[in-house]
């Protein structure tokens, strides 16, 4: 891959890995020091084989200014795989146990990270010596720490800010109830997919519901996939309280092969 197109594959990664394209809320008003619990599971379905990868988050949202400060515990989850939340599970494995500091405007786009170079380096590091690999597995993954280390700062902060925005839904004032169609990005896919999406407001939630489908290739072979999506939103908060994506990939050149799928679910509540 050329060094160039770093940025935007990276933003797809992250994107595919947390099951959280551009959808939010206009106002953002998260409980103040409220201690809350993420919890995350990716499930990996191909034939027979069945991995699971799960995470946990523990934040808690202070004010500064105008706008906020999120302080984030990662609690860690299984060995990174090469499915779709393989550079989140790296995340979460590399900063396990720490407590990471998001600097957030008013509206919950990060604007500074705390030891971001620092971070950036250690998240590196720990894709370069991931253990128990094969040869040329391997040195995929110091390939990859390096083009990582070669991303420019807004990337690395977008990626790295995917921890506590992904929590977080924005501009939402586009959301009326209805359906629509849309384009949505799905990492693979050389363009945007076309879409539906619908959206009910009631009782203080905002629920959306995302399909799409189309043409995918992963390394040099030409499949399709077809992505779903379930979320909905405090609208009080602006926090994602619960969503559900599933992604389903089949591959031309092997149409009697199972097909890939990969099922995400999350909820976030207070911690009492």
């Amino acid at each position: 891959m050329p060094w160039g197109a770093v940025p935007r594959r990276l933003e797809a990664f992250a994107i595919a890995a947390l099951g959280w394209p551009g959808i939010a809320q206009a106002t953002f008003a998260p409980p103040i020091d409220q201690p809350l619990r993420h919890r995350l599971t990716e499930q990996r379905i191909v034939g027979a084989t069945n991995e699971r990868f799960t995470s946990e988050r523990l934040i808690r949202f202070s004010r500064d200014g105008d706008g906020y400060v999120a302080h984030v515990i990662l609690m860690g989850g299984a060995t990174p795989g090469q499915g779709a939340g393989a550079i989140f599970s790296w995340m979460m494995t590399a900063f396990a146990g720490r407590t990471l500091v998001f600097r957030l405007d008013k509206q919950g786009a990060v604007t500074a990270i705390e030891d971001q170079a620092a971070l950036w380096e250690q998240l590196c590091t720990t894709i370069a010596a991931t253990p128990g690999q094969p040869a040329d597995r391997a040195e995929k993954l110091r390939a990859l720490a390096a083009q990582l280390r070669a991303a420019p700062k807004a990337s690395r902060q977008k990626m790295l800010g995917s921890i506590v925005t992904g929590l977080i839904a924005v501009d939402a004032d586009r959301l009326a109830p209805g359906n629509r169609t849309v384009q949505v990005p799905v990492a693979g896919a050389p363009a945007p997919l076309p879409g539906t999406e619908r959206v009910e407001i009631s009782d203080g939630r905002t629920r959306i519901e995302v399909a799409a489908a189309g043409g995918v290739t992963l390394g040099s072979i030409a499949g399709r996939i077809d992505w779903r999506q379930n979320r909905e939103i405090d609208t009080a908060t602006g926090l994602v309280l619960a969503e559900r994506s599933e992604r389903r990939v089949m591959l031309k050149a092997r149409p009697n092969a199972p097909a890939s799928l990969s099922i995400i679910t999350a909820s976030f509540d207070k911690v009492s």
